[in-house]
């Protein structure tokens, strides 16, 4: 939030605007104060700021922070503080060296700090009051003891709301340079609500997801595997009650979310050294105390985020894709990777490429071992990427690619961003050794040294290079849709590589965006429509990536998806179908060899979901999830233009810490009702897309003038569509059975609720590879209500087909067709 002061008046002390100052004056000097607006706490012991909402209290002796209370609950959020001396830390005198290990943990300043000052080890030398526009600043100094610090803190709280915001900036004020590192916030003593047995936490590994309070999740920011958004918050369902934190930090400095219990600090590093006069300061972090849970917390975030950083727009037609799955090449009679477990389907040559989109008919496949290192080592990844010339080369799969690209299908590349064989001829070369990144003590050994690969370090400009080049090369020779970097936002690794000449060891998150940026570059000089993607998400990968996979399994929506505008995320084995439907994310079984039972899961799902699919993906996402009269039912709640969706499932696991870990549907049956809040306006009509049972019916629902009742029976996996008068109309048709080359099937369009004003509509029946009869084309106009042929001619090979309809202000279906 940006603010500004105008002058200054009452000795100095308070700074109100222009506008103040004018009513100040019309009122004979006495500037009178709303009740809403925020007071100054200024007694003997306690100086702070408290409004309707939030209440900030500082011991005014020491200047330590003494209380965090949600005042509309009169809830001291602070009840565990035993002198803790919040809200910053400063580490100087260092006796060791900082650095990252291997693993990405990164070593405690307070372990290696000779002196280390808060609060209550510095002198509290001025405070003051300012008004700011819609609120009021607390300004603190303090010294240390020892004349060598100056830390100068702001807290401001609006008159409205419980979001403040806090600033620190540290002055070395000894005649000498002196080396700190800063934590800030470092408040200690959290607890909300009667006892913190029920408080739980936000761990934002991958995409997010929950655990109870203190059970973990910190890490280095950058890190998608541990810390991959710039936000926390602590809640509690049974209080009703959050706390938010929020780095506004647009530059992506280096910080460690620390939380021991029962302390919440960002650590930054490495350390700085200050010239004597010389400041350092921290970034902008605003703390939130209200009533709610984390989704006002992320969705904070995301107006931040969005109005802080420039994202990269998806391509049009990664907005309608239904799904995402990895898969594997192999030659036939060759070697075959994974085994019996193995995502294959073996090919003679490339230009065979369709077979396993008939096997898997799937939007969006991903492809590894296609290189010559997977032929003649059996290797997902070499560090070449040459293209096997045993399955023909690159002009083969440029005709395999350019053949599923006929029938409505992409294909993407899997690169490996982080490891180098060592057969490839980078490594023979000994390319990929300089490359490579270098731990403190000279070493290059990684977490993949045993299965033989080199560690690359991002931060290496030829390496860099080397990959947009290769990247480049590969959607360049195929035709290609886009491209996977795997493994990169797993990690923050410190690098001292000489050959590298890095400013700093630490500068992982810079050389990530370097990588990012040249790859992204590169590869859009070729097709601006490519879909780019990581493995682990990250949320400043958004910049120039579009999507990542999604790791976490959270019960509930995953954090991510309310967090950042833009940047959405596919679901990664063994996530299954079931947790995508109550994900916001596309469909896909990647994984489906080790979990047959989630195949036609998957397919159902993709089926009831077309009509919708972009809503769930792109649309927005309800901060209120629709509850169930049964427990173990997890429902969410998305919105659209003239209408909204419910999606439900009854799990066969409702611990949230496992779940999806099974993933199928509960065996329990018995009918149920859900209850949905946040639909404004009338309702004209209501659908139940039965997911287990791929079917669609009109749904019967009631009002209390609250909310909406939706009667759920004899299914345990569903989706409810609410029309408003002004929507689209719903449409669908018949599930057809196993067909034979040569053999037909009537299509049945049913119009489940059209506008008053009309009782018929035009629509298109589409399908990739299958056609309708007059004409055998495969696509025609059809009128819903009304009948259609489907014919599967003759000479088509065995597989599983799409047939799909939709049309304009209609929402419609897909049904797969098995010919055999």
């Amino acid at each position: 939030m940006k603010r500004r002061t105008f002058c200054n008046i009452l000795g100095g002390s308070i700074v109100i605007s222009k506008a103040d100052e004018l009513l100040a004056r019309l009122n004979n000097g006495a500037r009178p104060l709303s009740p809403a607006e925020v007071r100054s706490i200024d007694t003997p012991s306690e100086m702070g700021l408290e409004n309707e909402t939030a209440r900030i209290a500082f011991d005014a002796r020491t200047g330590e922070l003494v209380s965090l209370k949600n005042v509309l609950r009169d809830d001291e959020y602070l009840k565990d503080r035993a002198g803790d001396g919040g809200p910053f830390r400063i580490f100087s005198d260092f006796h060791g060296d900082f650095d990252v290990n291997a693993k990405g943990d990164p070593v405690d300043p307070a372990g290696i700090a000779g002196s280390i000052i808060d609060p209550l080890k510095c002198r509290l030398v001025s405070r003051s009051f300012r008004r700011t526009l819609a609120g009021l600043a607390l300004d603190l100094t303090y010294k240390d003891t020892a004349g060598r610090w100056r830390v100068d803190l702001e807290a401001w709280l609006p008159d409205q709301g419980g979001a403040s915001e806090w600033n620190l900036t540290v002055t070395n004020i000894s005649p000498v340079a002196a080396e700190l590192m800063s934590a800030f916030p470092a408040i200690s003593g959290f607890r909300l609500g009667s006892n913190g047995s029920t408080n739980l936490q936000t761990v934002q590994r991958g995409g997010g997801a929950f655990a109870p309070a203190w059970s973990g999740g910190e890490g280095i920011y950058g890190n998608g595997g541990r810390a991959s958004m710039q936000w926390h918050a602590l809640f509690d369902r049974k209080a009703r009650e959050y706390f938010g934190m929020m780095v506004l930090d647009g530059e992506i400095r280096n910080k460690w979310f620390h939380f021991p219990k029962p302390r919440l600090e960002v650590i930054y590093f490495p350390g700085e050294t200050l010239a004597p006069g010389e400041s350092w300061k921290a970034p902008t972090t605003r703390l939130m105390i209200d009533n709610g849970d984390w989704k006002l917390v992320a969705r904070a975030y995301n107006t931040w985020f969005g109005d802080t950083f420039r994202m990269a727009e998806a391509p049009e037609w990664v907005k309608g894709l239904d799904a995402w799955e990895g898969m594997w090449f192999a030659k036939k009679g060759g070697l075959k990777p994974g085994g019996k477990s193995s995502l294959t389907h073996p090919l003679n040559s490339f230009a065979e490429l369709p077979e396993l989109y008939l096997e898997r008919p799937v939007d969006l496949l991903e492809f590894a071992f296609y290189m010559q290192g997977s032929a003649l080592h059996n290797l997902h990844a070499d560090g070449d990427y040459v293209i096997r010339t045993d399955m023909g080369g690159a002009p083969a799969l440029k005709q395999g690619i350019e053949k599923i690209h006929r029938l409505g299908f992409r294909f993407l590349f899997y690169v490996e961003g982080y490891i180098v064989h060592e057969t490839s001829n980078l490594a023979k070369s000994g390319k990929a050794q300089r490359w490579s990144l270098m731990h403190k003590d000279g070493t290059t050994t990684g977490n993949y040294t045993k299965q033989g690969f080199l560690h690359m370090c991002p931060g290496c400009t030829e390496w860099q290079d080397y990959l947009a080049a290769t990247a480049a090369r590969l959607v360049r020779e195929t035709g290609a849709d886009g491209v996977r970097l795997d493994s990169l936002g797993f990690y923050f690794l410190s690098c001292y590589n000489p050959a590298h000449q890095h400013d700093t060891p630490f500068g992982y998150n810079q050389w990530i965006q370097q990588l990012l940026d040249k790859v992204s570059r590169a590869v859009r000089a070729v097709n601006p429509d490519c879909l780019l993607m990581t493995e682990a998400p990250v949320d400043f990968f958004s910049q120039w990536f579009h999507s990542a996979l999604q790791f976490t399994y959270p019960r509930e929506i995953p954090p991510m998806r309310l967090a950042l505008p833009a940047y959405r995320l596919s679901i990664y084995n063994p996530g299954g179908p079931v947790f995508a439907s109550l994900s916001g994310e596309i469909g896909g079984c990647n994984g489906s060899v080790k979990f047959p039972e989630r195949e036609q899961l998957d397919e159902n799902w993709r089926s009831m979901r077309q009509g919708v699919g972009e809503t769930l993906v792109w649309g927005k996402a309800s901060d209120k999830d629709p509850q169930a009269s049964l427990s173990d039912v997890t429902c969410r709640l998305f919105h659209a233009p003239g209408y909204s969706v419910v999606v439900g499932a009854r799990a066969a696991s409702n611990d949230p810490l496992r779940f999806p870990d099974n993933t199928g549907i509960s065996s329990k049956r018995e009918p149920f009702t859900v209850r949905v809040k946040g639909v404004s306006g009338p309702i004209e009509g209501a659908y139940l897309y039965d997911i287990e049972k791929a079917a669609v019916t009109p749904l019967k629902i009631r009002n209390d003038g609250e909310a909406w009742t939706l009667p759920i029976e004899n299914t345990n996996w569903f989706m409810v569509v609410l029309r408003k008068p002004q929507g689209p109309a719903f449409a669908s048709f018949n599930a057809v059975g196993t067909l034979h080359a040569g053999e037909s099937a009537k299509l049945d369009l049913a119009l489940l609720g059209p506008p008053k004003h009309k009782a018929k509509m035009q629509a298109r029946l589409s399908s990739r590879g299958l056609a309708f009869a007059p004409g055998n084309t495969p696509s025609i106009s059809v009128t819903v209500p009304g009948k259609a042929t489907l014919v599967v001619p003759a000479g088509t090979p065995p597989g599983r087909y799409e047939v799909e309809l939709k049309g304009e202000r209609l929402v419609g279906i897909k049904r797969f067709v098995l010919v055999e």
